[in-house]
């Protein structure tokens, strides 16, 4: 439960949004019809970096600066690689974004929407992740399975760096 509750770390609104206002109500989900990652749950924005403006990529390295896992440790530089690594994902509700059990391969910062923290899936969620939140870290930087489901809630979108990335990062960033 401990480790659970390291996973998800608390909200930081993300510069250039607004507090997310989706109403949900709670249902029963059968397990078998959540929808898992992938084509069918979420969709790719492949947009090439060139096409961001110098005001998203400013707004990117900003909200990557006020994550508190690179708050205190990442150099500009760290964080302007970070930003260039980042996949843009939207995620349709319900979607299944980390299967317990599963080999961590990625990590996920929440823009917009919410998810919910799962033991179960046909238990009710021990946690909720916001915009401003991370989750997935733990799985990735210890290298170990995943400790929980985390299903999407609402709507979501999502930056997702994935381990390999992320291993790359750190090599070629050893003060980090």
């Amino acid at each position: 439960e401990a480790e659970l509750q390291a996973a998800v770390s608390r909200p930081a609104q993300p510069p250039g949004t607004a507090s997310p206002k989706e109403s949900v109500e709670p249902q029963s989900v059968d397990p078998k019809t959540v929808t898992t990652g992938g084509t069918q749950g979420w969709q790719q924005e492949n947009i090439p970096k060139q096409f961001f403006d110098d005001d998203e990529v400013l707004r990117q390295r900003k909200w990557l600066r006020e994550v508190p896992l690179f708050a205190d440790i990442a150099t500009d530089s760290f964080i302007a690689a970070v930003a260039n690594t980042l996949e843009v994902r939207t995620v349709r509700r319900k979607t299944l974004l980390i299967e317990k059990g599963s080999p961590a391969t990625e990590m996920f910062f929440v823009l917009r929407g919410e998810a919910e923290v799962l033991h179960s899936l046909d238990e009710k969620p021990v946690a909720l992740v916001q915009a401003g939140s991370f989750f997935g870290e733990i799985g990735v930087l210890e290298q170990a399975p995943r400790s929980a489901y985390v299903r999407a809630k609402t709507t979501m979108q999502v930056y997702a760096l994935k381990k390999t990335s992320l291993d790359n990062l750190m090599s070629d960033f050893p003060e980090v």
